[in-house]
């Protein structure tokens, strides 16, 4: 569709939504959306394309609508949403072909995991039958290593109590040092199962209780070496926990504040968890490792645990993290003025001022000014808002009422007005060295506000109402709040 078939489409169409009485802002959105659409669709959709097809839209549109005469700053709203919308149908439609296609790749992603997975099941199927045909001494070696590469292979079988069993079975057939060896099965299973995926305290729980639960069921089974295997596997998956704690320091700095939160909250749980999911297992296992699991759930208790010990570092560095320390210098220079000087009269000053902040909190420049009309105005520098650095703004000199003993009362009214062009804002920009969340803030914000002052004796009470400009694109509204200062001289 050439540009001026989207033009007369456009105001032709326009025309005749006049003609039928049907020209209502969703009927412009329509008429637009359609046009635009159509002329996208048509055309290879780059920026080149697009950016003229929607000038020409919405200069169509006004024009149509000013023929129709009707208002055309009324219905803008509806012609931009209508091009917005425009482009979007054929836009969108890319989308979902995309989403659609990485959709269907992840599927076929799936699926040839559980081929890759099946695959290496039958290649340790048939290392096994391979083994049962040869020397017992070669045929145990055999099953031993496919455990362990089972073990070693979560990320493609999962970790599952039958995966730690075969490897605990093995251990106890052919290993002279039982409960070390269950140990380091354990560790290593825990700690590669938690390192997986994010670190989260319902993971721990789950992975410690498979881990154990098929350690304990193993030994049972095979009706020996229960103490050793049960006291090994409560001691190898503490540690494993406990070495997957030590690396969360280094992951978390990619991390956002709630998810920094979340995390301190589950690693200040994670022992207490831990030692409840080895009371549940002790609960349905036999005598021997349901005594042994309990002795050792009472003796971390009382003690200090390495589980405890890496937990409460790694707990600290978090807690750093969600810190942030702030440091801003606010300079402000003020000058009195045009102040008339006839004490205890109605009086008039004004009050200029230029200022900087720098820092990791604000950096800005900032001028503005002051001015007073009242009854015995304070000899000071005017009021501020409550901010960092504001002043107080103690009397000059003894003519001020609060000091003189001639007069002992003031009241005047002021307004005032301050902008200030913004380089850095943290609550706005986010964290200064380290990613966070933020939002595109406005480069020059300022302030106006209006407010009375009421001085009795040495108090002074002060109260300013302001209007503070968008801060950052997407802001609803400007700001209005209220500022009251309450001061007392001594």
């Amino acid at each position: 569709m050439s540009e001026n078939q989207v033009k007369d489409r456009i105001v032709e169409e326009v025309k005749i939504a006049k003609e039928t009485g049907k020209i209502t802002s969703k009927k412009i959105n329509e008429i637009v959306r359609k046009a635009v659409a159509d002329a996208v669709s048509e055309g290879k959709g780059g920026a080149e394309a697009i950016r003229p097809i929607v000038k020409d839209a919405m200069s169509a549109a006004v024009e149509g609508l000013r023929a129709a005469e009707a208002d055309a700053a009324e219905n803008i709203k509806a012609v931009l949403e209508g091009a917005v919308a425009g482009v979007r149908v054929h836009k969108d439609q890319a989308v979902d072909v995309v989403r659609k296609e990485m959709r269907e790749v992840e599927e076929k992603l799936a699926a040839e995991k559980i081929k890759l997975a099946q695959s290496v099941r039958d290649a340790l199927q048939g290392a096994k039958e391979a083994g049962a045909l040869l020397p017992e001494e070669i045929g145990t070696r055999i099953e031993s290593l496919s455990a362990d590469i089972k073990l070693k292979s979560t990320e493609l079988f999962g970790l599952t109590e039958q995966t730690v069993k075969e490897a605990v079975k093995q251990a106890i057939e052919s290993s002279e040092n039982v409960k070390e060896t269950v140990a380091q099965i354990a560790r290593d299973a825990t700690e590669r199962a938690l390192k997986e995926r994010r670190f989260t305290a319902d993971r721990v729980k789950k992975i410690a209780e498979k881990v154990m639960s098929g350690a304990v069921e193993a030994a049972e089974e095979a009706g020996k070496e229960v103490k050793d295997v049960a006291h090994g596997a409560f001691e190898g998956a503490q540690k494993g926990i406990a070495s997957a704690v030590e690396s969360i320091g280094d992951k978390t700095r990619e991390f956002i504040h709630d998810d920094l939160a979340r995390t301190k909250e589950d690693l200040e749980t994670i022992e207490e968890l831990f030692l409840e999911t080895a009371g549940r297992v002790a609960k349905r296992s036999g005598e021997t490792a349901k005594a042994v699991l309990v002795d050792l759930v009472e003796r971390t208790e009382r003690t200090t645990s390495v589980l405890r010990e890496k937990t409460g570092h790694a707990t600290e560095k978090v807690a750093e993290r969600l810190k942030k320390a702030g440091l801003a210098v606010i300079y402000e220079r003020k000058w009195r003025l045009l102040y008339d000087g006839n004490f205890g009269k109605l009086g008039f000053d004004v009050i200029p001022h230029l200022g900087a902040a720098l820092g990791n909190v604000y950096t800005y420049a900032n001028a503005g000014m002051e001015a007073r009309l009242g009854w015995n105005i304070p000899r000071d520098f005017g009021t501020s808002l409550i901010r960092p650095s504001g002043a107080s703004n103690a009397p000059l000199n003894a003519q001020d009422p609060r000091i003189s003993s001639d007069q002992g009362f003031g009241l005047y009214v002021f307004a005032t007005a301050d902008g200030r062009a913004v380089l850095h804002n943290i609550f706005l920009d986010g964290n200064t060295f380290t990613d966070s969340h933020s939002v595109d803030k406005k480069h020059f914000v300022a302030d106006i506000g209006t407010g009375v002052g009421l001085i009795i004796h040495r108090f002074k009470l002060c109260y300013t109402h302001v209007l503070r400009t968008k801060e950052f694109t997407g802001q609803e509204d400007n700001q209005v709040f209220g500022s009251i200062t309450f001061s007392w001289t001594y």
